[in-house]
């Protein structure tokens, strides 16, 4: 990290050096964030190794991008790979994620979460794998479990990236169609949308394997560990002992294990790809509105559109998370309650001699419904606040489709928007084509 951070320096002291000499502030926005993000990565030495992956890979892109968008104002990038220039705005973007992620290690519920997950991205154990077509080799348990995470950030980046150029497709092709520009509609066919499309189905199944490995390989590894130190030094009788202070270890691992894992990749990886996917798509919303008025009055609003965006999808999650809080402690205490009776179950049935010869069914089927009573008593209360939930998620998801209408259409009326089409490309975006 440490390295890393270094090259980060350079470039924000390169960054720094060449506005001086140009005499300009262009490129000074840039090297601010820079500077930051080398203090960071810097820091970053000493936090949780799983979020030490995402802050490096955020730094390494950090300085790609920098370097590249450095080398295009400079004339020194071939004019053959013009199309393939980043945005102007990605290397503040991505340094801005490298922020984020440091500011987040410093929260303690995030902090419990990475000791956890660190268990398995710290592990020695040498492993050997098999990569189709290359043949088999060894290689530690940690630098295995670190390249996937790095290769499924890097390859849900470039499906956002695909996403948004088939949202351009979308803009090119619609207006062919309306321009009766058969030859164009045909060629954006055949050579921009098959071969985008392909690409993405193609990233989308590797991404599933490569998905799938990491996160069997991280169960099995995470339930070998804690079977181990259940079992390990009599710890598991030593827990019975304890009484209700241990609460079905065995159900736990068999069932917590999955979900942690599970709900730590959605958390992060999933989660930094749809933040891409917001700020690719807010880059276009405020391209596109750049130069609104408030409709009826001379008032100007940079990025009107986004701004609107940003309030709608903000007060849809605020409602969504107000209503659906409570389901956190909920959810939580059906694992529990689950667990209680599947135990009870199988305790039942590991002692049914015992029972059978001292008559105990009648309690031990008064226990058993007890507990199946606190089973159905959670139920109904998940049912409660899902119902309400449930309500508003559907209101909200009929009104959405007409929202960008309803927007845009005044922008429309005056001549601000040539081409008005709303819609929803893969699925991710709102108001991309106009």
């Amino acid at each position: 990290m440490h390295r890393l951070a270094t090259l980060v320096a350079l470039l924000t002291l390169t960054l720094f050096t060449l506005a001086v000499f140009d005499q300009t502030t262009d490129g000074l926005d840039l090297a601010v964030v820079g500077v930051l993000l080398s203090f960071t990565t810097w820091r970053s030495a000493t936090m949780s190794r799983f979020l030490q992956i995402l802050a490096a890979i955020f730094a390494a892109e950090f300085v790609a991008f920098g370097l590249i968008l450095t080398f295009a104002e400079r004339g020194l990038w071939p004019e053959s790979l013009a199309s393939f220039l980043p945005p102007d705005s990605l290397p503040i973007t991505v340094g801005v994620f490298g922020l984020i992620i440091h500011a987040i290690s410093y929260i303690p519920g995030i902090a419990s979460i990475m000791r956890i997950a660190d268990r398995y991205f710290d592990g020695f154990t040498k492993v050997t794998v098999r990569p189709w077509p290359l043949p088999a080799f060894t290689i530690r348990e940690q630098t295995l479990s670190r390249g996937f995470v790095v290769f499924l950030v890097l390859i849900n980046q470039a499906q956002v990236g695909i996403s948004v150029r088939l949202s351009y497709f979308n803009r090119d092709w619609f207006n062919a169609l309306e321009e009766k520009n058969s030859e164009l509609f045909w060629r954006l066919l055949y050579t921009v949308f098959l071969f985008w499309a392909l690409i993405y189905i193609i990233s989308a199944i590797v991404e599933y394997v490569i998905q799938s490995q990491l996160m069997i390989r991280w169960r099995r590894w995470l339930t070998e560990r804690y079977v181990g130190d259940w079992l390990g030094d009599g710890g598991h009788y030593r827990l019975a002992l304890q009484g209700n202070s241990a609460d079905n270890p065995d159900q736990r691992i068999a069932d917590d294990v999955d979900m942690f894992i599970s709900r730590t990749y959605n958390l992060s990886i999933s989660l930094i790809a749809t933040l891409s996917s917001l700020v690719s798509f807010s880059i276009i919303l405020w391209s596109i509105s750049s130069n609104f008025t408030i409709p009826g009055t001379d008032i100007a609003i940079p990025g009107f559109l986004f701004w609107v965006a940003c309030l709608y999808s903000g007060f849809g999650t605020l409602i969504t998370h107000l209503i659906g809080r409570r389901l956190i402690g909920l959810y939580f205490n059906q694992q529990k309650y689950e667990a209680s009776f599947r135990f009870s179950l199988a305790r039942l049935r590991e002692y049914a001699e015992q029972v059978a010869l001292l008559r105990g069914e009648p309690t031990e089927q008064r226990l058993l419904m007890s507990r199946f009573g606190d089973v159905i008593r959670n139920f109904l209360a998940i049912v409660s606040v899902r119902k309400v939930l449930m309500a508003f998620t559907a209101f909200y998801g009929q009104i959405s489709p007409f929202i960008p209408y309803i927007v845009a259409a005044p922008f429309y009326f005056i001549g601000k928007i040539l081409y008005f089409r709303c819609g929803l490309s893969l699925g991710r975006k709102t108001f991309d084509k106009f």
